[in-house]
């Protein structure tokens, strides 16, 4: 589960520098910097959607998990020092002057991004599937919490690390954080040692008793159906309401999420003039709460479910939405002008990170349900 804390904390890491790198080593226009801070934080979605089936479909079938993990992490210690040195690169078009205004900027980040992203989601997945091997499906709430609390955790420290120290020592010394973090994190894994598999299933089939033609039919052991296999697997996946529905609400969750982490660094540059810290500050307030709620709610989850709060969240989240939207707009200027606004923006930010908590795990308990009791594997 340090992977989700670790996964967090190098995604979240960049989103307060981006509007520096965009402006000060890109060169980007100060009107585009929105537009390619969205490109970028897509590009993380896109290349998630993408590779996730393969990457999941190669944890399933690895044997040894400790190799992979320490692949990976040497992987994306790489792809951040090729984000940290990335310059961009320029080159003209004059055929297509009238859509891309005679300049095409190729930078080198979004290449980086790329790899960064595959490695980072690579991390997500093989810790998701180390866990779930490891814990029944009647805890996912008090795991889905505990798992929530983590990530939390690597939320408010990559925001607030990158701005303590590049309000330290600058540009370069901001991304010792994430590269120390990760050579700790390469060190633990190499002396970690590979728990082996249980060989359940070959006890399963020597323990089971002979099907003949005198056998009980009531009293003889099921047959294993053959698992599904390929995208077979995924649409009969999506078959069952309760995984869809699951899916659904994670992905609202998701839409919340980068949002914020979009919006937040520009918006509060060019309404309030708050600097890098003061960013990671109000990145930390919207993730903060999940780290004391999340191990509460999980266990409030197993024991009556997760419709009410899920519920509750997503219906008392929209005034504080329409809050934080309003605060320092000139057209409500009689309601969050001055100091007022930037009250009104911090305190709607924090109480929608308390609402999010009670999202903690949604879809995640649905979907794992759903497929302990199906009758195909994963």
């Amino acid at each position: 589960m340090k992977l989700t804390a670790a996964d967090e904390l190098l995604f979240s890491f960049m989103v307060p520098l981006l509007p520096y790198i965009f402006e000060q080593r890109l060169k980007v226009p100060a009107s585009r910097v929105q537009a390619y801070t969205s490109i970028f934080l897509t590009e993380g979605a896109l290349v998630a959607i993408i590779t996730s089936p393969l990457i999941g479909h190669v944890a399933d079938r690895a044997k040894s998990k400790k190799a992979l993990l320490l692949g990976l992490l040497v992987l994306t210690l790489a792809s951040v020092c090729g984000l940290a040195v990335t310059k961009s690169c320029t080159f003209y078009l004059p055929s297509v002057t009238y859509i891309l205004t005679g300049q095409v900027i190729v930078a080198g980040i979004f290449i980086g991004r790329f790899f960064q992203c595959f490695t980072s989601n690579g991390l997500w997945i093989v810790g998701v599937a180390t866990m779930v091997e490891s814990v029944g499906s009647e805890h996912m709430g008090k795991i889905a919490g505990l798992t929530s609390t983590l990530t939390a955790a690597g939320t408010c420290a990559g925001p607030v690390l990158a701005g303590f120290l590049f309000g330290l020592g600058g540009y370069w010394p901001s991304w010792l954080g994430p590269a120390v973090f990760l050579v700790v994190d390469i060190l633990m894994r190499v002396l970690l040692i590979d728990r082996p598999k249980a060989p359940q299933e070959t006890q399963r089939s020597d323990d089971e008793p002979e099907v003949t033609e005198n056998s009980r039919l009531l009293d003889a052991q099921p047959i294993s159906v053959e698992e599904e296999q390929g995208w077979r697997f995924y649409t009969r996946l999506f078959r069952q309401p309760r995984f869809t529905t699951g899916i659904i609400c994670y992905s609202v969750y998701a839409l919340y999420i980068a949002s914020f982490q979009t919006t937040i660094p520009l918006h509060s540059w060019e309404t309030f003039k708050w600097g890098v810290f003061p960013v990671g500050l109000l990145l930390a307030a919207v993730q903060g709460p999940g780290m004391v709620l999340a191990p509460l709610i999980g266990y409030w989850k197993d024991r009556w479910g997760s419709r009410i709060p899920t519920a509750i969240a997503f219906f008392s989240m929209a005034p504080f939405l329409v809050l934080s939207g309003a605060a320092g707009d000139e057209r409500f200027s009689w309601f969050t002008g001055g100091n007022k606004g930037k009250i009104i923006y911090s305190c709607s930010l924090a109480m929608t990170g308390c609402l999010m908590s009670l999202l903690s795990g949604v879809g995640a308990m649905e979907a794992t349900g759903e497929l302990s009791v199906s009758s195909f594997g994963v």
